[in-house]
């Protein structure tokens, strides 16, 4: 009985001591952030919407606070999302429908998608649960996924809409990313609800869907609705007329811990807001990828013509 408890008081020790350790890691880098002797971290995927968005976050940090940033470029999402729960960055981004079927495992109960404001205090609470993670407002960016074919092709079948895929669709190749077709659960609510069965399907890294259907390996991609290709390629974008996917909107994500310690930082991101229109998205990302100009001048740019930095 005597040995018993001592194991208990050791073990309770154990956890007591662990559980200081960590406290006193996250006090540090805190400390260490607010005497400047530490940036603070903002990790993107090597995307170029969410670079821009990374050098925005920085410029408005650098602006409005007086902490230094470094912005860290990652090779995918869960990259991003592990590097934040190992507090390797102190600021990430999320999709909201990507947090939904991703991070929370859970596909929407209703029929159609609910709405931004509905989906985002959904994660909002469901990341605070499950990770301690804060979810904060929309960050001027949203990128809905949306299938896009050739002009020529969408002349030949007459397509405007999903639904009219269906007729040809078993004489068309298909692709999409990973996350498309396994992760999102996107792919599995298009099949179901348009009816949708291709001739072919294939997985591919998101950098060679254009290039797939330009050279004809791919007759209809699912890419994101704000990716600059689309309008450099003239693409036919078709219309999600059942509106079955889920609305995708940025949101920046930050330990609780980190937020309740750095409320400024949460007010100079919230400027940024909802001020930017979709379809500028797809500009800026357009100029990145075209080389007319970098991310970090273009994030500047952006900052200044909405008034928010000199």
């Amino acid at each position: 009985m005597i040995k018993s408890t001592s194991k208990r008081i050791m073990l309770l020790s154990v956890v007591v001591l662990l559980c200081s350790s960590l406290v006193s890691c996250s006090t540090g880098r805190f400390e260490r952030i607010k005497s400047g002797k530490q940036s603070i971290k903002i990790g993107v995927q090597s995307t170029t919407e969410q670079k821009i968005c990374g050098h925005i976050t920085a410029d408005l940090i650098t602006e409005y606070t007086d902490y230094r940033t470094k912005v860290i470029y990652y090779g995918s999402r869960s990259a991003v999302f592990g590097a934040l729960q190992r507090d390797e960055v102190d600021i990430a981004f999320a999709y909201t429908g990507t947090m939904l079927t991703s991070f929370l495992s859970e596909l929407t109960p209703k029929k159609k998608p609910p709405s931004q404001k509905e989906l985002h205090s959904f994660c909002k609470e469901g990341m605070a649960k499950a990770y301690d993670i804060d979810v904060l407002d929309k960050f001027g960016f949203s990128s809905d996924y949306v299938l896009c074919v050739l002009p020529e092709t969408a002349n030949k079948y007459s397509l405007k809409r999903i639904s009219d895929i269906k007729p040809y669709a078993k004489d068309l190749k298909y692709a999409g990313t990973q996350e498309w077709f396994f992760e999102s659960h996107a792919n599995q609510k298009l099949a179901k609800d348009y009816g949708l069965s291709f001739m072919q399907e294939s997985v591919m890294a998101y950098g060679l869907l254009f290039d797939s259907l330009l050279f004809g390996e791919a007759d209809c991609i699912a890419v994101y609705a704000n990716d600059g290709n689309i309008k450099k390629y003239n693409l036919a974008a078709l219309k999600d007329d059942q509106k079955v996917l889920l609305p995708r909107t940025l949101c920046p994500i930050m330990q609780n811990e980190f937020a309740v310690a750095f409320p400024e930082i949460q007010k100079a991101l919230s400027m940024l807001g909802d001020k930017i229109p979709d379809k500028k998205i797809q500009e800026y990302n357009l100029v990145v990828e075209n080389d007319m100009i970098t991310v970090s001048e273009i994030s500047g740019q952006i900052l200044k013509s909405l008034g928010l930095t000199k």
